[in-house]
């Protein structure tokens, strides 16, 4: 692990008392899932104008009426100034699937008003 040094917590020499005595060797602390900076953004939730009702059976927003979404960070200001996405014409649709808690959905197949309404 390239940042090892950064879990561990240094280990002082301790003044004992009887010499003689053996000393069992200190373990060092692991990483676990609370020492690792993991930021997962709020979320908000969006009424969508078509309330899913004009999506086919089978759409992820089939009959749904409100959809969850990310608040926007530094990752989507940099699809926002992206200029290879500018070119492609692709940047709002991008935007939109960064923002989209449920991955399944594809900016591409919403409708007009509900991907403005994101």
């Amino acid at each position: 692990m390239r940042n090892k040094d950064r879990f561990e917590f240094p280990v002082q020499p301790t003044q004992q008392a009887q010499p003689t005595q053996p000393t069992q060797p200190v373990q060092q602390a692991q990483p676990t899932q609370q020492a690792q900076n993991i930021y997962t953004p709020p979320t908000d939730v969006v009424k969508l104008p078509s309330r899913g009702r004009f999506y086919p059976e089978g759409h992820p927003l089939h009959k749904v009426e409100e959809v969850e979404v990310y608040f926007m960070t530094t990752k989507e200001e940099d699809i926002l100034v992206s200029t290879s996405y500018n070119k492609q014409g692709i940047v709002f649709d991008k935007l939109v699937e960064s923002l989209l808690v449920k991955k399944t959905i594809k900016a591409r197949t919403l409708l007009p008003g509900d991907k403005s309404a994101m």
